[in-house]
C-alpha cells in the first residue's frame, strides 16, 4: 500500500507542477493533493501510523520498550525508515516530504470513506499530512476533521485527532 500511495503521490505532484508552468497554478498558490482510497482493498488502517503517513515521512511501525522485570513501558517512538523495499528488491525512498522535489506540495489529503459507508460525521476519515518542506505551507488546524500529521524537530512524528474534540 505505501508503495502505491507513493507512486499516485509522485504521478500527481508531476501534474501540479505542469499547471504551475502553464500559469493555472500561481506561484502564491497552495497546493493539496488529494487521494480517495474508495476504490483500494484496504483502505481504512489498522497501523500505527497508517500507510499513507508512511509514504510520505520517513517512519516505521510504533515501537514499545517494555522493562523485563517490572513488565513497565520503558519508552515508545516510531523509528526512522525512510525506504520500502519491492518483492522484485528494489528499495523506494519514504521520505518524500523531506526532498526538495515535492516543496511545490504543501500537503497531501487522504479519505477513507466511500458513498456507500460514509463517515458520520462527514470528514472524520479524512488524514493530512502536511509538508515541513513545503514553499506555501498550511496552518495547522487547516482542516478541521480527521486526523492531522506534522513532521516536527526534524523528525519527531507529530499528530492532532481532530475527531476525539466532538463533544
Amino acid at each position: 500500500m505505501i508503495l502505491r500511495f507513493r507512486s499516485v503521490i509522485e504521478d500527481k505532484a508531476k501534474k501540479l507542477e505542469k499547471y504551475r508552468e502553464k500559469g493555472i497554478i500561481k506561484p502564491t498558490d497552495r497546493a493539496v493533493i488529494a487521494i480517495s482510497g474508495v476504490l483500494l482493498p484496504y483502505r481504512v488502517s489498522p497501523r500505527i501510523p497508517p500507510e499513507i503517513v508512511r509514504a510520505v515521512y520517513p517512519v516505521g511501525d510504533i515501537t514499545i520498550e517494555i522493562h523485563r522485570e517490572t513488565r513497565q513501558i520503558v519508552d515508545s517512538y516510531l523509528p526512522y525508515n525512510n525506504r520500502v523495499r519491492k518483492v522484485s528488491g528494489v528499495e523506494i525512498e519514504t521520505d518524500i516530504f523531506l526532498t526538495d522535489k515535492f516543496r511545490h506540495i504543501s500537503a497531501v489529503l487522504y479519505g477513507e470513506g466511500d458513498w456507500v459507508n460514509p463517515f458520520d460525521p462527514p470528514g472524520h476519515d479524512f488524514k493530512i499530512m502536511h509538508n515541513p518542506r513545503a514553499e506555501l505551507r498550511l496552518p495547522d488546524g487547516w482542516f478541521p476533521r480527521g486526523h492531522e500529521y506534522w513532521l516536527r524537530d526534524g523528525l519527531k512524528l507529530d499528530s492532532k485527532n481532530h475527531n476525539a474534540d466532538d463533544p
